[in-house]
């Protein structure tokens, strides 16, 4: 059993004032060589304190350090969870505002297409309107066949203007020349 001289020291301080405080004990069975007992009773003779003072001072001063290590464990382990926990409240929150700047987005685009929409349908429909005038203007701008009241005479026949001469004479050139 070699220890370290500074930690002799601290055990010593300690399993003297431990053992001044508490005279009475508990008996136990500790399962140790003889040479390690031998080397153990050397040493608490040395210190002036006895076999089972000294081992109660160790097994609690072993005690001790196991739950002091398992305090700064547990402490170092919930300090880590907390900044873990703070570190995904941070990233919940710039996430959660990321969604609600994307809504805010959406909610403008759906309001810009409404408004397109109802632009188009107006366009639409003065088209609509501006073609139905068109249709009217083509029909009304289109050139009538004129209509006679009597079909055409023959040749030798009088003509239709009653001037009493011949059509052949009179008006043949000229209905020849308006329907080419």
């Amino acid at each position: 059993m070699s220890l370290p001289p500074r930690i002799l020291v601290k055990v010593d301080s300690r399993l003297r004032n431990e053992l001044r405080k508490h005279d009475e004990g508990l008996t136990a069975r500790v399962p140790v060589s003889k040479e390690q007992w031998a080397v153990w009773k050397r040493y608490c003779d040395m210190v002036g304190v006895s076999v089972g003072g000294g081992i109660a001072v160790l097994v609690d001063h072993e005690l001790g350090s196991i739950v002091e290590e398992e305090v700064e464990t547990l402490t170092e382990s919930v300090q880590a969870r907390e900044a873990a926990v703070a570190a995904r409240e941070t990233e919940l929150a710039e996430r959660e505002e990321a969604v609600a700047k994307r809504e805010r987005f959406r909610e403008f685009r759906e309001r810009q297409f409404e408004s397109k929409q109802r632009r188009l349908e107006e366009r639409e429909q003065e088209l609509d309107s501006r073609q139905e005038a068109l249709e009217v203007l083509a029909t009304a701008s289109r050139p009538r066949t004129p209509v006679r009241a009597k079909q055409r005479p023959g040749r030798n026949e009088l003509c239709w203007c009653d001037s009493g001469k011949k059509y052949k004479n009179c008006h043949l050139d000229w209905d020849q020349s308006r329907n080419d």
